[in-house]
């Protein structure tokens, strides 16, 4: 007997051997496991939670919100404000989310929120509850931001005057968009058809970036500080700001110094404003030509200060395709010389549709130069300077561009109120009949009241 137990007790040598597929198969069954059971006992604690009294109010997602804007860096605080102003006059609560430390969004006494900048930005948004986003950024679900499950309505608003040309897919997974003018929209169903995407809503609110540039405009412009951006010319010479767009074809990317060294050359105080993103995406290339012009007394480089003040500084500027094109039109109304050359469209969403809207424009509210015109740039600009033969067409252009002038704000936020309702309706239902009957009500009952 006693053999026999030790016969069982006895446990040879096995030889085994565990793949590591096999092993990570094990322990991520562990894992799932536990995972499930952690629910499991979740699950339990709120429905004896929602069984004792109090119960709703005390599952109630905390970090689940209704209307969130989320704003990538302070430069874009301009196209929010107005819209914001509107809200917190109206007591709507919001949440404002921002990736820049030094937006002036964090000044506002509402729920505004810094939520870092890369990876982690885009972790918290990606899995962000909220009813509705609107934001800037483009390249949702393409780049790093991904529609959130816990989000039921992305809402785009354009930040520029001009076509929304962004790389390519840039507004293809939004569910909507605010623009500022009846050109824009056409834009963004030309790229739907193409890419064969479902149309989105469009709504036409202004441009409240504007508004808040002729709110600055309006008011005195700070004080300019020596080594800071903005040129004051001891004598009569012309001001020019060189502000062109980002990427590949821009000005700077493409030119760089074989368009600077003429205007040097020409005699020009010159403002250099790059674009906000091109101090993210090319910030080698502009600290080369910053390191290049270092020693030139007759520029300026113009970085962090709204546009409205180099606008106002200069008598004429130089761009490209840049949307400052039409802020400068719409608010200054001074003469533009705009590069024409050809523009590459790949990896940018005309590639698709070919020319852009505002090339059909550019000989109308300026003369155009191409690279061999560089030479000849001083004559070209005291040209320019002397003529009024624009001023007719940029007046219209103008009036078609900037719709809803100083009232984008409003028109904003009660185009986003109106997305939020639809968003609402989509949340309740089948009680959404309920609800339409039970506000019929409440308005009749009220009429009477004041009868």
């Amino acid at each position: 007997m006693r053999f026999f137990w030790l016969f069982f007790a006895y446990i040879p040598p096995a030889f085994a051997y565990l793949d590591p597929s096999t092993g990570s198969l094990l322990l991520s069954s562990i894992v799932a496991l536990f995972a499930s059971f952690i629910f499991f006992i979740k699950n339990i604690y709120y429905k004896v939670l929602s069984f004792f009294g109090d119960g709703k109010k005390a599952i109630k997602d905390k970090n689940h919100y209704g209307i969130v804007f989320y704003s990538e860096g302070s430069q874009y605080y301009g196209v929010f404000k107005n819209i914001l102003d509107v809200f917190d006059e109206w007591k709507f609560p919001y949440m404002f989310l921002t990736s820049d430390k030094n937006d002036l969004a964090l000044q506002r006494k509402a729920s505004v929120k810094y939520i870092a900048n890369g990876n982690q930005a885009f972790s918290y948004l990606n899995t962000l509850k909220a009813d509705i986003l609107i934001m800037t950024t483009p390249g949702l679900d393409v780049l790093q931001i991904k529609r959130s499950k816990g989000v039921m309505h992305y809402c785009h608003i354009v930040h520029s005057l001009g076509s929304p040309n962004y790389k390519i897919f840039g507004m293809d997974y939004y569910d909507s968009v605010l623009i500022n003018a009846q050109f824009q929209e056409e834009f963004i169903r030309e790229i739907e058809a193409k890419h064969g995407v479902k149309n989105k809503k469009i709504l036409t609110i202004g441009s409240p970036y504007c508004d808040d540039l002729e709110e600055k405009r309006r008011s005195a412009p700070p004080p300019i500080q020596q080594n800071n951006s903005l040129l004051v010319s001891e004598k009569n010479t012309p001001v020019i700001l060189l502000s062109p767009s980002w990427g590949k074809e821009a000005a700077l990317s493409k030119f760089g110094m074989a368009l600077i060294e003429p205007l040097i050359q020409a005699g020009f105080d010159i403002i250099i404003r790059p674009h906000p993103q091109s101090l993210i995406s090319e910030k080698e290339m502009i600290q080369t030509l910053q390191e290049q012009t270092k020693d030139c007394k007759q520029i300026s480089w113009d970085i962090g200060t709204p546009n409205v003040y180099a606008m106002q500084k200069c008598d004429l500027m130089i761009s490209d395709f840049s949307g400052i094109i039409f802020d400068c039109l719409c608010l200054y109304q001074k003469p533009i010389l705009t590069l024409d050359f050809d523009f590459d469209h790949s990896g940018y969403d005309s590639s698709d549709i070919g020319d852009l809207w505002e090339f059909s424009v550019l000989d109308k509210i300026g003369k155009r130069i191409s690279f061999e015109h560089f030479g000849e740039i001083k004559k070209i600009v005291q040209e320019c300077l002397k003529t009024q033969q624009y001023q007719d067409e940029i007046i219209k252009i103008k009036e078609m561009l900037w719709t809803y002038p100083l009232n984008a704000g409003k028109e904003g936020a009660r185009s986003i109120l109106e997305l939020y309702q639809e968003v609402l309706l989509e949340k309740m239902g089948d009680s959404k009949e309920y609800a339409w009957q039970y506000i019929q009500i409440t308005e009749l009952l009220g009429d009477r009241k004041n009868a």
